[in-house]
């Protein structure tokens, strides 16, 4: 901010002086347009600067409110679990708000088991002077005997993934032309090199099939796990909003993925959303509102609420809102606060 300042009163001054001079000389001279035209430019910079960093820090801040949210979840009667992250580190606490405890620090990302008994951690093992120097790893929490396994210890791999069978573990590598299946069971790794460069890897919902965007092409391939077959997908649908992002549907929509989705149920019957900023809840065909967004909405700058989980036992949401973390009961529509945080995963309801 200091840097700014200095500059609008250096960009005011010649915008001043070349005025000065202008009107005391009664004549334009080619170093005095020079001048102006630079200090005009600068000037533009300058509010254009200003603008965003008022925006970003003054305006985006207090925009909208979440209306009736608790002040913390003491009041549900349950003790699940969750997991959340913030800064890096990852954390599980109850549900009320209670007992919580550092599970690892330097994690980019984790993902729970689907029988929700092991973490997944994708952390940084030694910190370099940039991320292409950093060297990261995947290793595997168990929750229930408190062990750890180590799947790779090195730079080149990411994105770690459960199949639905919650004993093999998909992840990506940085090189983009093959990724790897962890068996837990036995050990044992198996790397798929593929033609095309691998981006944004998706798992079927039958455990069969991972399907992956050919970067620079823009097209989506499957690859069958059984047999080792790679096939260009020609049914696919992109969401039209972020492009890029990704969702894979075929004729039995057996294919998900996309971040622009909420958190669906196990079945997929439910799932949490976004509409209007506000949390939304879809169950059987029926849509019905939890937690109201109230305020200026912007989806591009403020998107308010972040659907991020649902419990097993679809009584519970975890979402998002301004770098806190907050539990809605679905049945009384009932949320409150329960940490600063975010990705949040829910662990073994009752």
């Amino acid at each position: 901010m200091v840097f700014l300042l200095g500059i609008a009163v250096l960009v005011v001054s010649a915008l001043a002086f070349v005025i000065y001079k202008i009107i005391k000389n009664r004549t334009f001279s080619f170093l005095s347009i020079v001048v102006l035209i630079l200090a005009l430019l600068g000037l533009g910079f300058t509010v254009y600067v200003s603008y965003g960093l008022f925006y970003s820090f003054g305006y985006l801040p207090s925009q909208g409110k979440l209306v009736n949210v608790m002040p913390d979840t003491s009041w549900i009667a349950d003790g699940i679990k969750v997991f959340f992250m913030k800064d890096r580190t990852l954390y599980s606490i109850s549900i009320q708000g209670s007992n919580p405890k550092k599970i690892s620090d330097n994690v980019d990302s984790y993902k729970l088991s689907p029988d929700g008994t092991k973490l997944a951690l994708w952390y940084r093992v030694k910190e370099g002077e940039t991320y292409d120097k950093t060297l990261m790893g995947i290793r595997i929490l168990d929750l229930k005997t408190g062990s750890v396994e180590i799947v790779e210890k090195e730079r080149n791999c990411g994105y770690p993934q459960w199949l639905p069978n919650g004993l093999e573990l998909v992840y990506e590598h940085d090189d983009d032309y093959f990724f790897s299946i962890f068996n837990i069971k036995d050990g044992t790794r198996k790397s798929v090199h593929v033609p095309k460069r691998v981006s944004k890897l998706v798992i079927s919902k039958d455990g069969q099939h991972l399907v992956y965007l050919a970067l620079f092409e823009m097209k989506y391939y499957q690859y069958d796990i059984v047999s080792g077959d790679i096939t260009e997908m020609q049914k696919i649908k992109i969401d039209p909003k972020t492009a890029t992002i990704y969702e894979y549907i075929d004729e039995n929509d057996i294919y998900w993925g996309s971040t622009s989705r909420g958190p669906s149920s196990l079945d997929g019957k439910t799932e949490a959303y976004n509409k209007g900023g506000s949390l939304w809840l879809k169950s059987d065909g029926k849509d019905q509102l939890l937690v109201e967004y109230e305020g200026k909405f912007d989806s591009k700058v403020a998107p308010g609420v972040h659907p991020r989980a649902l419990s097993r036992d679809g009584r519970f949401v975890a979402f998002g809102f301004k770098g806190k973390i907050y539990i809605c009961e679905i049945t009384s529509k009932r949320a409150g606060y329960l940490a600063d945080g975010d990705n949040v995963e829910f662990s073994d309801a009752k």
